[in-house]
């Protein structure tokens, strides 16, 4: 039974591939790599590149400067992307409708982009290759351990600054508290920490599929190691290509709206407004390794933000105990200004509220004050400019770097 839904799924994928060749209206940005997006809009853009301690070779986009200023004694800020999503997310609105990477830069920041490991800019290492399912072998633990310390200490080294402002979306939040808690010694390189719709605290999952997923979370991982299905989407295929190639018909568009509002139960008021964005945005969908969305859905079963969970056996080899440790948050002393939708369904308001009383300064809990916002909004709403990077940069001025 399991081969017969392979095959139909590799039919079913062969085909999809092959639809979509008449495109209506398709997003004039759409087939732009991220320095010509930068290059389009009239802004300067670099490319570093950094080694992680566990040997993985991970880029980040610098935007010196915004279009008309110079990068002298500039703020230096760190955006940390989420999950299935990388630097691109911080410039897909261009310059006309919010894109937080040149807001900022406008507004006096030397501005780093960050590519976590596994995504398509950060997809090197040292001994092992992306084919190898010893590459995907990470969560989001790893990621806060070794990838977040590595380049705040190359942006540090390249600035001649002694801290950086740190803002993360999703999954950008969740490696901020890993790396707060697990490399301590990082908070005291950190002015302050802008966090929109962070993932930490996952008690109240309020869609469908995520209930499902959390439910299941053990058979998956079975599943996971079984069939060696280490990073989504496969290797064998391109999400992006997929949904850049049936997204932008007229016809296909409704079809993809109902897909996208069964996955997180946005409202379809919204899903027209993405449906404009949703060729540039899948264009620019990473993989993952699927440990990363187990890790979550543990965390969302348990209700409580801890380490991977392994299993018993495992778990005291590697922890010395047979349950996985916890994070304590309630260690982490660096500002930190939140901001949620009230209608998020993965990064809930309550979660995020509750976090907001464990740590030790919780500077700033604001919801963004449109009824419809939810968690994609953080990307790809077309008012983010008023709604979220203006509130953003202006509580950021109130830290001193020094």
């Amino acid at each position: 039974m399991v081969k017969k839904h392979e095959l139909y799924l590799k039919f079913l994928l062969s085909e999809i591939l092959l639809l979509g060749q008449v495109t209506l209206d398709p997003h004039p940005d759409a087939h732009l790599l991220i320095n010509q997006l930068a290059d389009k809009y009239g802004y300067p853009m670099e490319i570093h590149e950094v080694i992680t301690e566990d040997g993985y070779i991970l880029t980040m986009q610098r935007i010196p400067h915004g279009r008309n200023g110079t990068s002298a004694n500039l703020r230096v800020a760190l955006l940390v992307h989420g999950l299935l999503t990388q630097a691109e997310q911080f410039v897909l609105q261009g310059m006309y409708h919010g894109s937080l990477a040149y807001s900022m830069a406008d507004n006096g920041y030397d501005v780093w982009l960050a590519n976590c490991r596994g995504t398509s800019h950060s997809r090197k290492h040292i001994s092992y290759s992306s084919k190898q399912p010893q590459f995907w072998n990470f969560s989001f633990h790893e990621i806060g351990i070794y990838d977040l310390p590595a380049k705040i200490d190359y942006i540090l080294e390249k600035t001649k600054k002694r801290k950086i402002y740190y803002v993360g979306y999703s999954q950008g939040g969740t490696v901020f508290y890993v790396m707060c808690t697990e490399r301590p010694e990082y908070q005291q390189k950190i002015v302050m920490a802008s966090l929109m719709a962070p993932s930490g605290l996952i008690k109240r999952p309020q869609f469908s599929l995520g209930k499902i997923l959390t439910q299941n979370h053990k058979l998956i991982w079975e599943l996971i190691k079984r069939y060696n299905m280490y990073c989504f989407p496969s290797m064998k295929y391109s999400l992006g290509k997929i949904v850049l190639s049936l997204c932008v018909d007229s016809t296909m568009t409704k079809i993809c709206s109902h897909v996208l509002q069964l996955a997180v139960e946005i409202k379809p008021t919204n899903i027209t407004q993405f449906q404009y964005m949703w060729p540039i945005m899948f264009r620019f969908v990473p993989r993952a390794s699927t440990k990363q969305f187990v890790h979550f859905f543990q965390i969302a079963s348990t209700e409580k933000f801890r380490q991977f969970d392994y299993g018993t056996k495992r778990n005291l080899e590697i922890y010395g105990k047979s349950e996985p440790p916890e994070y304590f948050v309630e260690n982490i002393a660096v500002p930190i200004a939140f901001y949620y939708a009230l209608k998020d369904n993965l990064a809930t308001y309550k979660d995020i509220q509750e976090m907001c009383g464990r740590i030790l300064r919780c500077e700033k809990s604001s919801f963004i004050h449109n009824e419809d916002f939810v968690h994609l909004d953080f990307v790809l709403s077309y008012n983010l400019e008023e709604l979220v990077n203006i509130p953003v940069i202006r509580f950021m001025e109130k830290y001193d770097e020094n």
